[in-house]
Order: structure tokens, then sequence, then C-alpha cells
């Protein structure tokens, strides 16, 4: 062999060696991370949260302020953004507008635009009801539970919420007004928020395509795609010429 192929093979199996240590990394995360993608129900990936104060910064997760917020005898409501808050306990996600809550001695009702939420003062979902036009919710003197509507008109029940019939504005109603959350309160709930919003799931996929590096990511990727293309070649290439130096070897053993 002349000097200029055995430099060349041995620069190929050198090649060859570091790409394959090189890889080795990447292709262990991908196989890690595929093979929890692959069973992600039955892990309950999508219904996990991550909660790692580093990992939101990164992904730029932030909590804005609290929308909305109604203090009770037994517990103070809030809402951020989508999502309902008993004190700091998160409750339920919800696309409408928290109008109001009012408290009798068995459960809480919570008023949105379209529906009311029944549930009990330790924030067990009691029942849902749809209610269309809400605009306000509010106590008469008796603690009897009044609707206002955007049609101008008030509502109240006597069958436990089960039906609701119209009636004459009480001359004194205590309607369910928004109030300033606590500082610490307000902490803890944004806290709360940011550590509902990214799923295991979605981390997981982002750490198996590389988009959790953004722009650099999809180049990352590309560059992992190429040095498994070169792996695949210097090893094909090596596995020839050793195929072809065993058919020469067995050739001259068998003249």
């Amino acid at each position: 062999m002349s000097k200029y192929k055995h430099a060349f093979w041995r620069f190929i199996y050198k090649l060859h060696r570091y790409i394959g240590l090189l890889s080795a990394i990447f292709l262990i995360n991908l196989s890690v991370t595929g093979i929890l993608l692959n069973h992600s129900q039955d892990l309950a990936l999508d219904k996990s949260n991550i909660g790692d104060t580093y990992i939101l910064d990164w992904y730029g997760i932030e909590a804005g302020e609290i929308n909305r917020s109604f203090l009770t005898e037994t517990a103070r409501i809030s809402q951020l953004e989508n999502k309902v808050y008993f004190n700091q306990q998160f409750i339920l996600d919800s696309q409408q507008t928290l109008l109001g809550v009012v408290s009798s001695r068995h459960y809480l009702l919570l008023a949105f635009t379209d529906s009311l939420l029944m549930m009990s003062h330790s924030a067990e979902t009691i029942e849902s009801f749809q209610q269309s036009n809400v605009l306000k919710i509010g106590l008469d003197n008796h603690q009897q539970i009044i609707l206002a509507t955007t049609q101008d008109q008030y509502l109240s029940s006597n069958d436990d919420l089960l039906s609701w019939h119209r009636i004459q504005l009480p001359e004194t109603v205590l309607w369910s007004e928004s109030s300033p959350v606590p500082q610490t309160l307000q902490k803890q709930i944004q806290t709360n928020y940011r550590q509902h919003i990214l799923t295991t799931e979605k981390f997981i996929l982002d750490l198996h395509s590389g988009q959790l590096f953004g722009e650099a990511g999809k180049w990352l990727t590309d560059g992992i795609a190429v040095i498994l293309i070169l792996l695949s070649l210097t090893g094909c290439s090596i596995w020839i010429k050793h195929k072809i130096k065993s058919l020469i070897h067995y050739k001259k053993i068998n003249r």
C-alpha cells in the first residue's frame, strides 16, 4: 500500500471513530426522547407540566397581572388569563371572563360570561350550568342570589339554581366586585400560572427536534444529520475495504 493510500485510510478510520463518539451523544438523546414520545399517552406527558424556573425562563414564559379577583368569606377567586384560582390553587381553565363570585352556606357560585360554576368551600366542583348573557352576580338582603344580564334583566332562582325567573331589581343588592390581590398571593398565583403552561410532552418534543434551541437548534439538527451521513459513508467505506481485502486473501489461499 502506498504512503498516501495508507494515510488516507488512516484518516478515514480516525474520522469514523471521532464522528461515532460525537454522534453517540445525539443518538442517545434522539433515542431516549423518541421512546418517551412514543409512549406519551401511557406516561401522561401531555398532562404533566414543567415547573423548573430555569427552563421556563429559557422559553420566555412570563405571567402578567391578575385580570380579576373576588373576595368571599371563605376564599379569594382570581382569574389570570384563562386560568382560575381558588386562593393560590389552580382549579380550572376557562376562556370566559370571570364576572363575580357569591358565597352561600353550602357552596360558592362563580359567574362567567355564559355559565355558572357551583363549587364547595374546599374548591371541589359540584356542578356547572349554562347561563347566557351574564353581566354580574350578587346577593340581596335575604341572601338570595341575583343575576344581572346584558339585556337589562334581573334573574333569581327558587330551586337551587335549576331554573331562573325574571324579577324586579331588589332595593338592596350587594354586587360581587373585583378587588386588588395581596402582593404575596399574586406572586404565588403567577408562579403557579407559569408552572401550568409548558407540558412535559412539549419540552421533550422540542428537545427531540432541536427546537428547544430556537434557530440555532434547527442548524444543529442539520449538522447532526450531516454527521450521521458521514458516519454511514465512512463505515461503509471501511466495511467495503475489509471485504475486498478478505476476498483477495481468500482467493490467494485457495489457488
